[in-house]
C-alpha cells in the first residue's frame, strides 16, 4: 500500500464516483518500487464491491480518459498474464517525513502531488473537499435516472421489449444512469442527423436502428456520449465535468507535449476526454507564443 498514491488519487478529479472508488483501490495497491499497481480483477472487485464486469468496464474507461495507464503482461512462453496499471501523474518514490512543526507526519510527495494528512496535521492542500461538495457529490450518486426518462429519451422502434430494456438498466449503477441518460438524449440527436444526411424520415430510420435492451446491453450508450453531433442537446463537458478534444485541438496537443507523448482517442467521436485542470496545466506549459 502507498499512503502517497491514496492521498494523491483522493485529491484528483474523477467525476464518477464508481471510477474514484476503482482508481482509490489501484492506489492501495501501489508499489513504490516499481511505480505500477498490480492487483487482480477479482481483488478489485471484492475490494470495490463491484461485479468483475464492472471492474473491467471501469478499467477501461480509467484508461481512455487518461487518469491510468495499462500494461499488458506476458510470461515467458507469451501467454498473457494480469495486467499492471500505472497512475497518471502520481510521482513515484514520495516519503514520508516529520512535519517542520513537530506535530505528526506530512506526505512529502515530490512535484505536482498533494501532500497527506496524517494525524491530524496538515501538509499541502488539505485532502478534505468542501461540504458543500461532499453533499453534491453524495446527492447526485444517490439520486438514480428512473428508466422512464430513458425510455422517452431513446429513438425506439415499433414493438420495442420495455421488460428486457428495463432489465438492462437496472444492471446500471446509480451514477451510470445519469450518465446513460445524456447518452439516450446525444443518440437520439444522432438518429435525426443522420435520418437527414440520408433523406430518410426519422420513423423509416428507425427500421435501422439498435434495439434499447441491445444499446443497454453492449455498451453502445458509452460510445454516445462522444459521438460527433452538429446540435449537441446536451454538452457532455457541462454534465460531466470533464472535455472531450479531438487529436488535432491545440489543447489536446498541449496535453500531449506536456506528457511527452502521443495520446489515443476514442473509438467513437474521435475524441478522447480530460479533466479541465489537466488541460491548465498543459496551458501554464506552453511558451507564450504557443499560448492561446
Amino acid at each position: 500500500m502507498s499512503i502517497q498514491a491514496v492521498a494523491f488519487v483522493l485529491d484528483t478529479h474523477v467525476p464518477e464516483v464508481a471510477a474514484k472508488m476503482l482508481l482509490v483501490c489501484l492506489a492501495n495497491a501501489h508499489n513504490q518500487s516499481t511505480g505500477l499497481c498490480c492487483p487482480s480483477v477479482a481483488r478489485l472487485a471484492e475490494e470495490s464491491s463491484m461485479s468483475r464486469r464492472s471492474v473491467q468496464r471501469w478499467l477501461k474507461w480509467l484508461t481512455e480518459n487518461g487518469l491510468i495507464e495499462t500494461i499488458g503482461t506476458s510470461d515467458d512462453s507469451g501467454r498473457q498474464q494480469s495486467n499492471e496499471y500505472r497512475i497518471v501523474g502520481f510521482v513515484r518514490g514520495a516519503k514520508l517525513t516529520p512535519s517542520p512543526n513537530g506535530r505528526g507526519d506530512t506526505a512529502d510527495t515530490g512535484e505536482g502531488v498533494t501532500g497527506v494528512t496524517l494525524g491530524g496535521v496538515t501538509g499541502g492542500t488539505p485532502l478534505k473537499k468542501p461540504e458543500e461538495n461532499r453533499k453534491k457529490e453524495r446527492e447526485q450518486a444517490d439520486a438514480r435516472i428512473s428508466f422512464e426518462e430513458i425510455w422517452k429519451a431513446f429513438p425506439r422502434r415499433r414493438m420495442t421489449n420495455r421488460t428486457e430494456a428495463e432489465a438492462e438498466f437496472a444492471k446500471l449503477a446509480d451514477d451510470e444512469t445519469h450518465r446513460c441518460l445524456t447518452a439516450a438524449k446525444r443518440f437520439h440527436q444522432w438518429h435525426i442527423e443522420d435520418a437527414a444526411a440520408r433523406n430518410e424520415t426519422a420513423e423509416k430510420a428507425l427500421e435501422f436502428r439498435m434495439g434499447l435492451a441491445k444499446w443497454l446491453r453492449t455498451e453502445a450508450w458509452i460510445a454516445a456520449l462522444t459521438i460527433s453531433l452538429a446540435n449537441d442537446p446536451v454538452p457532455v463537458d457541462a454534465v460531466t465535468g470533464w472535455v472531450y478534444l479531438a487529436a488535432d485541438h491545440p489543447d489536446f496537443q498541449a496535453v500531449e507535449r506536456m506528457l511527452g507523448k502521443k495520446l489515443t482517442v476514442h473509438s467513437a467521436g474521435g475524441k478522447r476526454g480530460f479533466r479541465i485542470e489537466e488541460i491548465e496545466q498543459a496551458r501554464a506549459q506552453m511558451s507564450p507564443s504557443a499560448a492561446h
